[in-house]
């Protein structure tokens, strides 16, 4: 158990390390770089905006249905691990494709 701020162990208090805070940011630079590929995929800003909208929704409710903690229909094994590594590269190739303007 961990020790709360008065020193009493609290069976309630959320053990997060450093490795659960470095996987949230790069499930959050997925949304990010998702969102910005689609607002730059456009001349005008509203099919942008909705481009984006769209993709992030499509994101988030693939990662919330099928590999978050909470998941509603949770992958196990290598088929988790496998749309783990497609996930995370669609973000990947976004955010290079917008940084290099293509």
């Amino acid at each position: 158990m961990r020790r709360t701020l008065s020193g009493r162990n609290s069976p309630r208090t959320p053990q997060v390390g450093w490795g659960e805070v470095g996987y949230f940011l790069a499930e959050v630079a997925v949304y990010v770089s998702i969102a910005w590929w689609g607002l730059t995929r456009t001349d005008s800003l509203l099919p942008g905006l909705l481009l984006a909208a769209v993709l992030l929704i499509l994101f988030a409710a693939s990662w919330g249905l099928l590999v978050s903690p909470k998941a509603k229909w949770p992958l196990r094994g290598v088929a988790d691990s496998a749309f783990r590594v497609v996930w995370f590269a669609c973000g990947l190739a976004a955010a290079i494709t917008v940084a290099l303007g293509s």
